[in-house]
């Protein structure tokens, strides 16, 4: 019986796993220098239906402007924001 308990955890851990994306392979740095705008919105709407986690893995991004995501439809984890100076929706993020 543990070894079947321990079974079921390794499996949904790797279930857990599979149903992350890095948003890094829609092309953002991470970097807090250049802007990954696009490349989150890329990630959003590619996985928007999926209800799959994107996982900014503990990088810095750096946004010019509002992302807007529908509730419920996908979950962003792990992220840091660096607002541009030129961030075009002051005030609303």
């Amino acid at each position: 019986m543990k070894y079947f308990l321990v079974f079921v955890l390794v499996f949904l851990m790797s279930c857990y796993r599979s149903q992350s994306v890095d948003v890094v392979a829609y092309g953002a740095k991470g970097d807090g220098i250049t802007d990954d705008t696009q490349a989150i919105y890329n990630a959003i709407k590619s996985n928007g239906n999926t209800h799959k986690v994107i996982d900014g893995k503990n990088r810095t991004y750096k946004i010019t402007t509002s992302i807007d995501i529908a509730v419920g439809k996908v979950a962003l984890q792990n992220f840091k924001f660096i607002l541009g100076d030129d961030y075009k929706d002051q005030g609303r993020f």
